[in-house]
Order: C-alpha cells, then structure tokens, then sequence
C-alpha cells in the first residue's frame, strides 16, 4: 500500500478511535468525500460493524473508479476492538478473510 494512502487512513481512523465498541459496532457508512493521493482521485468513507461474538471493526476505505464505475479498486484498514478492549490495526488481507468485504 502506498504510504500515503496508510498515512491518510491511518489519521482517519483516528478521529474514531475514541468511541467504545458498541458505538464502532452501530458506526453507520459515513462517506467523508472526495480526496487526492499521489495525483490520484478516491472517495473516502469510514464505517463500523459488530464481528464474532462482542467485537468490532472500524474501517477506512479509500475506493477509485475506473470505466465509468463499473470497475475499481478499494483501500482499506481498519482498527480491531475485541472484547477485552484492546486495539488492533488490521489490513486489507485480514479485512477481507475475517470479515468478507469491504
């Protein structure tokens, strides 16, 4: 991942970072709008979701279209809250095997 783009991502979530796990796991999709990393154009959003039994994930996505936006890419990270209320960051690899998407 580019390091700009982690950097980006990184202090996004950090604005959130405060908030307790059921308030991370009822985090709604919230589009924070259009920014340029490297020359390149991305829509950044952040969400939260409930995963396993009692612990959440926060996540940062970065998303560019291609072809009209029938085709793109997505960048993401996200901080792990598990049950004990210890913090994690997690990347793309680990998002998209332990919980599906973004």
């Amino acid at each position: 991942m580019n390091p700009h783009i982690y950097q980006y991502l990184s202090e996004l979530l950090s604005h959130y970072e405060h908030l307790n796990i059921d308030e991370i796991a009822s985090f709604e999709y919230k589009k924070i709008g259009q920014v340029t990393i490297s020359g390149k154009k991305y829509q950044a959003s952040i969400f939260g979701e409930s995963i396993y039994n009692n612990e959440a994930i926060l996540i940062g996505e970065l998303k560019t279209s291609h072809l009209f936006g029938l085709w793109g890419t997505t960048e993401c990270i996200g901080t792990y809250f598990d049950i004990n209320g210890n913090k994690s960051t997690v990347d793309a690899y680990w998002i998209m095997h332990e919980v599906g998407y973004p």
